[in-house]
Protein backbone atom coordinates (compact mmCIF):
# COMPACT_ATOMS: atom_id res chain seq x y z
CA UNK A 1 0.00 0.00 0.00
CA UNK A 2 1.08 3.49 -0.96
CA UNK A 3 1.79 5.48 2.40
CA UNK A 4 -0.18 8.97 2.45
CA UNK A 5 2.59 12.20 2.41
CA UNK A 6 1.94 13.24 6.15
CA UNK A 7 4.13 16.24 7.37
CA UNK A 8 6.51 14.47 10.54
CA UNK A 9 5.07 16.51 13.52
CA UNK A 10 7.92 18.44 15.80
CA UNK A 11 8.25 16.23 19.07
CA UNK A 12 7.90 19.10 21.32
CA UNK A 13 4.12 19.27 20.32
CA UNK A 14 1.67 16.90 22.41
CA UNK A 15 -0.84 14.54 20.53
CA UNK A 16 -3.84 13.17 21.21
CA UNK A 17 -4.52 9.89 22.29
CA UNK A 18 -6.53 8.74 19.57
CA UNK A 19 -8.26 5.11 19.26
CA UNK A 20 -6.94 3.04 16.30
CA UNK A 21 -9.84 1.40 14.52
CA UNK A 22 -9.39 -1.67 12.41
CA UNK A 23 -11.16 -1.20 9.32
CA UNK A 24 -10.76 -5.08 8.45
CA UNK A 25 -12.50 -6.31 11.96
CA UNK A 26 -15.17 -3.92 10.87
CA UNK A 27 -15.87 -5.26 8.06
CA UNK A 28 -15.29 -8.89 9.23
CA UNK A 29 -18.08 -7.86 11.70
CA UNK A 30 -15.71 -8.06 14.85
CA UNK A 31 -17.95 -7.48 18.20
CA UNK A 32 -14.78 -6.08 20.15
CA UNK A 33 -14.03 -3.62 17.55
CA UNK A 34 -17.50 -2.27 16.82
CA UNK A 35 -17.40 -1.47 20.75
CA UNK A 36 -14.12 0.57 20.06
CA UNK A 37 -15.67 2.32 17.32
CA UNK A 38 -18.43 3.44 19.66
CA UNK A 39 -16.38 4.17 22.55
CA UNK A 40 -13.85 6.65 20.25
CA UNK A 41 -17.05 7.86 18.58
CA UNK A 42 -18.76 9.33 21.43
CA UNK A 43 -16.11 9.73 24.06
CA UNK A 44 -13.39 11.64 22.16
CA UNK A 45 -15.82 12.24 19.00
CA UNK A 46 -12.15 11.19 17.14
CA UNK A 47 -10.13 8.35 16.02
CA UNK A 48 -7.76 6.61 13.66
CA UNK A 49 -8.62 4.29 10.96
CA UNK A 50 -6.52 1.71 9.71
CA UNK A 51 -6.70 0.66 6.21
CA UNK A 52 -3.51 -0.91 6.27
CA UNK A 53 -2.92 -3.95 3.97
CA UNK A 54 -6.14 -3.55 2.03
CA UNK A 55 -5.36 -3.65 -1.40
CA UNK A 56 -9.40 -1.76 -2.49
CA UNK A 57 -7.97 1.09 -0.41
CA UNK A 58 -4.32 1.85 -2.85
CA UNK A 59 -6.68 4.07 -5.48
CA UNK A 60 -7.44 6.18 -2.25
CA UNK A 61 -4.51 6.46 -0.96
CA UNK A 62 -2.71 7.50 -4.04
CA UNK A 63 -5.56 9.95 -4.85
CA UNK A 64 -5.78 11.68 -1.73
CA UNK A 65 -1.28 12.35 -2.35
CA UNK A 66 -2.55 13.41 -5.87
CA UNK A 67 -4.85 16.40 -3.77
CA UNK A 68 -1.83 16.92 -1.83
CA UNK A 69 0.41 17.54 -4.67
CA UNK A 70 -2.20 19.72 -6.76
CA UNK A 71 -2.66 21.45 -3.18
CA UNK A 72 0.97 22.40 -3.02
CA UNK A 73 1.36 23.47 -6.69
CA UNK A 74 -1.82 25.47 -6.16
CA UNK A 75 -0.38 27.20 -3.34
CA UNK A 76 3.24 27.50 -5.23
CA UNK A 77 1.83 29.57 -7.99
CA UNK A 78 2.69 33.56 -7.33
CA UNK A 79 0.59 36.10 -5.91
CA UNK A 80 -0.55 37.03 -8.89
CA UNK A 81 -1.27 34.11 -10.61
CA UNK A 82 -3.56 33.02 -7.43
CA UNK A 83 -5.41 36.35 -7.35
CA UNK A 84 -6.80 35.53 -11.62
CA UNK A 85 -9.43 33.60 -9.61
CA UNK A 86 -10.37 36.05 -6.50
CA UNK A 87 -13.48 34.56 -4.78
CA UNK A 88 -15.10 37.60 -4.67
CA UNK A 89 -14.94 37.95 -8.57
CA UNK A 90 -16.41 34.66 -9.31
CA UNK A 91 -19.67 35.63 -8.15
CA UNK A 92 -21.86 36.86 -5.36
CA UNK A 93 -22.17 33.60 -3.39
CA UNK A 94 -18.25 33.09 -3.20
CA UNK A 95 -18.50 29.79 -4.11
CA UNK A 96 -15.79 28.91 -6.21
CA UNK A 97 -11.78 30.93 -5.83
CA UNK A 98 -9.19 31.97 -4.13
CA UNK A 99 -8.99 33.82 -1.12
CA UNK A 100 -5.09 35.79 0.24
CA UNK A 101 -4.07 36.11 3.20
CA UNK A 102 -5.40 38.86 5.18
CA UNK A 103 -8.44 39.93 3.45
CA UNK A 104 -10.93 38.94 6.40
CA UNK A 105 -11.03 39.90 10.07
CA UNK A 106 -9.32 37.05 12.33
CA UNK A 107 -10.19 35.79 15.50
CA UNK A 108 -7.62 37.85 17.34
CA UNK A 109 -9.74 41.37 17.85
CA UNK A 110 -8.36 44.12 15.48
CA UNK A 111 -6.29 41.92 13.47
CA UNK A 112 -6.78 40.19 10.27
CA UNK A 113 -6.96 36.16 9.36
CA UNK A 114 -3.73 34.72 8.61
CA UNK A 115 -4.84 31.86 6.17
CA UNK A 116 -5.22 31.90 2.33
CA UNK A 117 -7.92 29.52 0.95
CA UNK A 118 -9.19 27.91 -2.19
CA UNK A 119 -12.97 27.29 -2.34
CA UNK A 120 -14.74 24.58 -4.65
CA UNK A 121 -18.29 24.48 -4.01
CA UNK A 122 -19.61 20.97 -4.68
CA UNK A 123 -21.72 21.89 -7.86
CA UNK A 124 -18.34 23.04 -9.31
CA UNK A 125 -16.72 19.19 -8.69
CA UNK A 126 -19.34 18.26 -11.22
CA UNK A 127 -19.16 20.77 -13.83
CA UNK A 128 -16.91 20.12 -17.05
CA UNK A 129 -14.19 21.87 -17.31
CA UNK A 130 -15.67 23.27 -20.88
CA UNK A 131 -18.14 24.79 -19.16
CA UNK A 132 -16.82 26.12 -16.08
CA UNK A 133 -14.83 29.38 -17.16
CA UNK A 134 -13.28 32.10 -14.78
CA UNK A 135 -13.65 35.80 -14.94
CA UNK A 136 -10.40 36.15 -15.93
CA UNK A 137 -7.76 33.30 -17.92
CA UNK A 138 -4.40 32.92 -16.57
CA UNK A 139 -1.67 34.59 -18.78
CA UNK A 140 0.92 31.49 -18.50
CA UNK A 141 0.70 28.04 -20.16
CA UNK A 142 -0.98 24.92 -18.99
CA UNK A 143 0.94 22.87 -16.44
CA UNK A 144 -0.57 19.42 -16.09
CA UNK A 145 -0.07 16.91 -13.38
CA UNK A 146 -1.04 14.01 -13.15
CA UNK A 147 -1.61 11.67 -9.90
CA UNK A 148 -3.52 8.16 -9.17
CA UNK A 149 -6.48 8.06 -12.00
CA UNK A 150 -7.23 11.78 -12.16
CA UNK A 151 -5.13 14.15 -14.35
CA UNK A 152 -5.41 17.97 -13.17
CA UNK A 153 -4.78 21.05 -15.14
CA UNK A 154 -3.17 23.61 -12.62
CA UNK A 155 -4.77 26.98 -14.80
CA UNK A 156 -7.95 25.32 -14.40
CA UNK A 157 -8.27 23.63 -10.73
CA UNK A 158 -11.56 22.00 -11.96
CA UNK A 159 -10.17 20.51 -14.72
Amino acid sequence: MVAPVIPTMPADIPLAALTTIDFQKLRSNDAGEKTKLWKAATEAGFFYMNYENMPEFEDLTATVNGIYDLEREIFDLSDEEKIQYDVDKQGNMKLSGYKPIGRNVGGLGGKRDGHESWAVSTPLLFTPPSKYKPKKTPTRSPKTVSSASATYNSTDPLS
